[in-house]
C-alpha cells in the first residue's frame, strides 16, 4: 500500500494505538508494517477519542515522560482502508486562537479548540508540518471550504493563493 508512504523526506509521526488498554504505547514513530489488529476505538466518537489521548498522554507525561502531544490526534475509521485517508484532529487552547473559533469545533468547557480535516494519508505529514511551521495561517488556509471535496477529503495538493507555504 504505497499510498499510505509519507514523502521521502518526512519523518514518521505517528504512534499507534490500537485499544484503549493497550500497554505499553507506542512512541513516537509506530513503524509499519503494522498487524492486522482489532480495534477497541471502533464507532468512538470525537470526543472520546479526543478525551482519551488527552488523559493518556498527560498520565504518560507524568508517570514516564513521553514524546506523544496532545495537540495531534490521527484516526484511522470506516472510510480510511477504502479511501486510504486519515482523520487528524488538532487541538490548542480557545483562550490563544479565539480570532479563529468560527472554523473550528469549540467545547468552551474545555477551553479547548479542535480543527478536523480528513486527508489523503500521504498528505498527512505535509498537513502537520504546515500547521507546526505556519501556525494560524496554515490552520486558515486548511480551513477553507473550497479545498474540501465533495466526498469531505482535504486536497492533499492546497493551492496557495496567500504565500503562506512559500
Amino acid at each position: 500500500m504505497t499510498d499510505c508512504a509519507a514523502p521521502k523526506e518526512a519523518i514518521n509521526i505517528f504512534s499507534l494505538v490500537r485499544d484503549p488498554s493497550q500497554d505499553p504505547l507506542d512512541e513516537f514513530h509506530s513503524n509499519p508494517p503494522i498487524s492486522d489488529f482489532t480495534t477497541g476505538f471502533e464507532g468512538a466518537p470525537d470526543a472520546e477519542l479526543r478525551h482519551f489521548a488527552t488523559e493518556c498522554v498527560t498520565d504518560l507525561a507524568h508517570t514516564r515522560g513521553t514524546s506523544l502531544t496532545i495537540s495531534w490526534i490521527a484516526v484511522l475509521d470506516e472510510r480510511s482502508l477504502s479511501e486510504i485517508t486519515v482523520v487528524m484532529h488538532h487541538y490548542r487552547s480557545k483562550s490563544v486562537w479565539e480570532q479563529t473559533m468560527r472554523e473550528s469545533d469549540v467545547d468552551e468547557a474545555e477551553d479547548s479548540i479542535w480543527w478536523k480535516w480528513r486527508v489523503p494519508f500521504s498528505s498527512s505529514f505535509n498537513l502537520w508540518n504546515n500547521i507546526m511551521s505556519l501556525g494560524k495561517d496554515a490552520l486558515e488556509l486548511y480551513s477553507r471550504e473550497e479545498y474540501l471535496g465533495e466526498d469531505g477529503i482535504v486536497d492533499g495538493e492546497v493551492e496557495d493563493p496567500k504565500g503562506v507555504f512559500t
